[in-house]
């Protein structure tokens, strides 16, 4: 059967499960992309001064961070956020624009010209004359930059538009664009004649151990007049940046991950908005969904990616019968989902992630359950561990399978 037949024999228009990252997702935002509202949205909200929100990749951090953006734009409005910049350049690209906002007033303006552009004019930024009289060339002289006076554009004239234009135009990473978003932020306070910002931001995908230094630097002028930051990270980027004694400082919280009802009705939204006006057969049954949810380990994408993969093999299959467990089962099966032992594994490598030296298995079973929705006795995962002492991921266990301590070893990469 051919999709053309296929989605409309459950109604649908399209795919409800074609999209599972943010990045992708953005354009289709303002296009009715249905989000649940979660408790971690409320956290941002409220929360004050620096801290990390950290959880794992596609757990919603970057739809929680945009949802709580949105939130608190109705009631306050000086709001600067990022949200899942790709790369360190579009970083500072997304911030240089959000920040621009604050500029382009009548008081924002002249401080732009006085503080930015003007330094820029004096120190970095050759203007050269053209043959054609209306024109000139403006090329960086930034002494920081590798890629010195290779930077260049042609305007009509040297102004904020010109700047704001050539600094666009430079796709690599800039640390020009560095250096004048550090000063837009500087002076912020001066530009709007308030002080209560508040700056929810993405860290990049791709920062490195090279560019954590600039990032930190933006981040502290952030902090340094007493606006709240929240910055949303991985394990694995979190770990990176708390190699700094000034990130080590910045209170960590976890992420608040989405409810099994949360991602039932994550589900249904999902159906709902590709669905046509009309009464049509479920695509999953009852207990179907249930284990759908089950296998997502409380992970929004990872549901998404499962209910993608069920699609396809109803399609293939011709089925437009619900999809039942049995199906989801072997639906499941091409996506190498996990196992118990999987689990067990992921939770000994988050552990390490956090630095965590010492767990009882009480702790572990209730993480179990908390962070992979996975149901385990203490002594059933006490014999697992005992198991994974032996196969040196973890070392040194004390007392019987129901209530022994482990400890973690140091240094070994997720």
């Amino acid at each position: 059967m051919s999709e053309k037949l296929w989605y409309p024999a459950f109604g649908l228009k399209s795919d409800p499960f074609q999209y599972n990252d943010f990045c992708y997702e953005r354009p289709l935002v303002y296009e009715g992309l249905p989000r649940i509202k979660t408790e971690q949205i409320k956290r941002i909200e409220a929360l004050t001064g620096a801290c990390f929100i950290v959880g794992a990749a596609g757990v919603g951090k970057s739809t929680a961070l945009y949802e709580g953006s949105q939130e608190l734009k109705k009631v306050y409005k000086n709001i600067i956020s990022v949200v899942s910049p790709p790369s360190l350049t579009s970083f500072y690209d997304n911030l240089f624009e959000e920040a621009n906002m604050f500029y382009r007033k009548n008081r924002g303006k002249e401080v732009f010209d006085r503080e930015i552009l003007g330094r820029a004019e004096e120190d970095w930024i050759e203007v050269k004359p053209t043959r054609r009289r209306d024109q000139v060339l403006v090329v960086c002289d930034y002494p920081r930059c590798s890629m010195r006076k290779r930077c260049s554009k042609a305007s009509k004239e040297f102004d904020q538009i010109t700047f704001s234009r050539f600094l666009r135009s430079v796709d690599q990473y800039c640390p020009l664009k560095v250096e004048v978003v550090n000063l837009m932020v500087t002076n912020l306070e001066d530009a709007t004649g308030d002080t209560a910002f508040r700056f929810l931001i993405d860290v990049p995908d791709d920062l490195g151990s090279k560019e954590v230094t600039d990032f930190k630097s933006t981040v502290r002028l952030m902090q340094s007049r007493g606006n709240t930051v929240i910055i949303m990270v991985t394990h694995e980027q979190h770990r990176l940046l708390e190699k700094s004694d000034y990130f080590r400082r910045i209170k960590p919280f976890d992420f608040i991950q989405m409810t099994n009802e949360e991602l039932g009705m994550l589900f249904l939204k999902r159906v709902e908005w590709q669905r046509a006006e009309g009464n049509f057969k479920s695509l999953l049954t009852d207990d179907a969904l249930e284990l759908v949810v089950k296998k997502s380990i409380r992970n929004p994408r990872f549901m998404i990616g499962i209910c993608r993969e069920i699609l396809l093999n109803m399609k293939v299959a011709d089925r437009v019968e619900p999809a039942d467990k049995g199906f989801v089962e072997e639906a499941s099966k091409s996506m190498k989902l996990f196992t118990l032992g999987d689990y067990i594994r992921m939770l000994v490598k988050r552990y390490k992630g956090q630095g965590k030296q010492w767990v009882t298995v009480q702790q572990s079973v209730k993480d179990l359950k908390e962070w992979y929705n996975v149901d385990i006795t203490d002594k059933k995962l006490g014999w697992r561990l005992k198991a994974l002492y032996k196969e040196k991921l973890i070392y040194d266990c004390k007392g019987g399978p129901a209530r022994c301590l482990y400890s973690l070893q140091k240094g070994e990469e997720d």
